[in-house]
């Protein structure tokens, strides 16, 4: 299956993170309502918006719960998914 969300590097608060990674995934995030943009706007740098939304989403699909994301790893798979089931008329299991 085709995974349209893809990571070049880990995401993690405890590492440097990729920028185009970074937007990705609060693109991602956002339009699953996992991540809302702050009132400066979308930015390339991690925040905690970004890990307690990662951190949500890893709760709500049983995955486990650490905010850190890898390269094909279970949460950008999980995420990747989700989002190419969007592009078959799927309703994401939504954030409560």
């Amino acid at each position: 299956m085709y995974n349209p969300f893809q990571l070049t590097s880990t995401l993690a608060s405890n590492a440097s993170a990729n920028e185009d990674d970074t937007v990705a995934a609060k693109q991602a995030f956002g339009q699953l309502g996992y991540y809302q943009t702050p009132s400066y706007g979308l930015t390339p740098y991690p925040d905690q918006g970004l890990f307690d939304g990662i951190k949500k989403f890893q709760k709500d699909n049983d995955l486990t719960v650490d905010g850190v994301m890898q390269p094909d790893g279970e949460t950008a798979t999980a995420l990747g998914g989700i989002l190419s089931g969007l592009g078959e008329n799927k309703t994401p299991k939504p954030a409560a």
